[in-house]
């Protein structure tokens, strides 16, 4: 019937190859067919350990996973690969795109595709404590690897209502968009998250959908557009007495403040937020707030304090793997030494904010 539903003029290579596809789909057993629409729902690529993690808790599928995928391979409807040294599926997009097609039709669909989105939020999830310490780098890889199946698993949670998949997606992700560089499609995310959470007033997922968009933001166009997200985000998380999103947004909100000439108001917040990180016990978060309070110092003329200031930040670094801040305390040292005069100390603290990023980037 798909072949039957296709425009007639149709290019005649494509025509035959999906004829060649509908030939190979016919000759297989009805599990096989269930098996190839099921893991059609995966894109660029999986695992085995992926199969069996989201057809898990489906009605018998009616054979063995491992043998079906292995049938499937031999019919030339998967191909094998390896990825970071692992071994890996894939499917053509063509028969990808026909598999997907009676997957949609299928009573499996909405269980396949919410196995699926679950189990790569969990993968992000698994990740993201990692993306700034010192043993990222398999961490990013493999969030790269799976970028086109995270991105499938963003979609369903847009789809779905309440916001509270996307809003763990979206926090599992942030770190690694603004570390890699990622800002654009982390905006085209973050955006379409703040549509879906419009509706729901003063809720957790609205505010992770502002908190994330206003961090993206500040990273990528330098505080444009970012402090009406973090003031309104900030109000949300004080209703809800989360002080920890309160002290990670209330970081933003401030430096979004001082960057609009409210000098007082943010240098107020930062000294907030770190008093909050302090409460919490989080080493990284109140180093983060002095780099914020040091520049704030810097931007006032106050070389000296902000000098002291960005010491203190990069000692509490040390004792975390931080690997952002710690580059982005030591570039500020720098400058600072720049502005002393003092070229020599400039050039050790840059040096060694280059080969922090060259080991870990």
């Amino acid at each position: 019937e798909f072949l039957k539903d296709e425009r007639r003029d149709i290019d005649p290579r494509h025509r035959t190859l999906r004829q060649t596809i509908a030939w190979s789909d016919a000759l297989l057993s009805e599990a096989e067919r269930r098996l190839l629409r099921c893991v059609s729902v995966f894109a660029g690529g999986f695992e085995i350990e992926a199969v069996e993690a989201v057809l898990h808790g489906l009605d018998s599928i009616g054979l063995d996973i491992l043998e079906g995928l292995e049938s499937l391979v031999a019919k030339s409807l998967l191909q094998r690969g390896t990825a970071l040294g692992r071994p890996r599926l894939r499917m053509l997009d063509t028969i990808r795109e026909y598999a997907l097609k009676g997957l949609a039709a299928s009573p499996d669909h909405d269980r396949v595709r919410a196995g699926h989105a679950a189990y790569y939020e969990a993968v992000a999830a698994i990740a993201a404590p990692h993306i700034l310490g010192e043993g990222q780098r398999p961490y990013v890889e493999r969030l790269f690897l799976e970028a086109a199946n995270i991105r499938a698993a963003l979609v369903w949670a847009l789809q779905q209502p309440g916001g509270e998949a996307t809003a763990r997606l979206l926090q599992h992700l942030k770190w690694f968009w603004m570390s890699r560089g990622l800002g654009a499609e982390a905006l085209g995310w973050t955006g379409l998250a703040l549509e879906q959470t419009k509706e729901l007033g003063d809720t957790r997922p609205r505010a992770v959908a502002l908190d994330v968009a206003c961090w993206i933001r500040a990273n990528s166009a330098g505080y444009t557009g970012a402090l009406e997200p973090a003031v309104e985000s900030l109000r949300i998380y004080r209703a809800l007495g989360d002080k920890s999103g309160m002290a990670w947004v209330g970081h933003i909100a401030a430096g979004a403040m001082v960057y609009a000439g409210r000098m007082a108001d943010g240098m107020a917040l930062y000294e907030e937020t770190r008093a909050l990180f302090r409460a919490l016990g989080d080493v990284r978060g109140e180093a983060v707030a002095l780099t914020g309070i040091a520049e704030t110092e810097r931007i006032s003329g106050n070389l000296a304090a902000s000098e002291k200031l960005q010491g203190e930040a990069l000692a509490l670094l040390q004792q975390t793997d931080d690997t952002l801040y710690r580059q982005i305390s030591l570039n500020n040292k720098a400058q600072l030494r720049v502005l002393a005069g003092d070229w020599r100390s400039a050039a050790k603290f840059a040096s060694d904010a280059m080969a922090l990023g060259e080991t870990y980037d």
